[in-house]
């Protein structure tokens, strides 16, 4: 497509945006992303240019070519190396005051924590389902049960990308039946209940959509 038949252009980015502006204003887990980044990217399209958070924008493809497309409150859940969420009510986003609606990877849900994040930029509710809990999680119940995941050796994350002994490795696992994927599989699902329970108390949403990285580990 050569550059001046773009009729208009739309990024999604992690982190709290200005919508009017197109700029982030934070990203917690891209330390350094605050940026005019509408600005930067008018240097180069002279069409239309939207910035929005990508939780938001998924929402928005749900509600267009998915499966919220009769649902008036949608939640739409990004789970993946991150979590978040962008919320529709109608046809209209609910940013928040300060843009910060969705950003539920901050949520503390144990005694004694807060929402501070982590040295990577992590919430708390993220450090509990996010892809390197549930690469721990495998780990620790492949120590107590042996299996696949045992002889595997998991070391990293990559719920969002090519993933031979990550996150991917564990959902793999479980759906051959081995007994410490399966744990390790419960065990996260549990913890993302609690946490999407305060959200759905709130919204009492008709409908919600979990995607990103973790749709890919197949159906429930």
């Amino acid at each position: 497509i050569r550059r001046p038949d773009v009729a208009s252009v739309a990024a999604g980015t992690p982190g709290l945006v200005d919508w009017p502006r197109g700029a982030v204003m934070l990203a917690p887990g891209l330390p350094g992303w605050k940026i005019e980044l509408a600005r930067e990217l008018r240097r180069s399209f002279r069409c239309p240019v939207q910035v929005e958070n990508d939780a938001n924008l998924a929402a928005l493809a749900e509600r267009r070519h998915g499966l919220a497309r009769e649902a008036h409150t949608l939640v739409f859940i990004y789970w993946g190396e991150r979590v978040g969420a962008g919320v529709l009510i109608g046809d209209r986003l609910h940013r928040g005051a300060a843009n910060a609606a969705g950003e539920i990877g901050f949520l503390a849900l144990d005694p004694g924590t807060t929402a501070e994040p982590d040295r990577l930029g992590r919430g708390p509710f993220e450090r509990m389902v996010g892809a390197d809990a549930i690469v721990e999680a495998g780990r620790e119940a492949a120590a107590r049960h042996g299996g696949v995941l045992a002889g595997l050796g998991l070391d990293g994350p990559g719920l969002d990308g090519p993933d031979p002994r990550g996150a991917g490795a564990v959902f793999a696992a479980a759906t051959q039946g081995d007994a410490a994927a399966v744990e390790a599989v419960h065990t996260i699902a549990a913890r993302f209940a609690r946490g999407l329970a305060p959200v759905l108390l709130v919204l009492d949403p008709d409908l919600v959509v979990i995607g990103a990285g973790v749709s890919r580990a197949g159906s429930a």
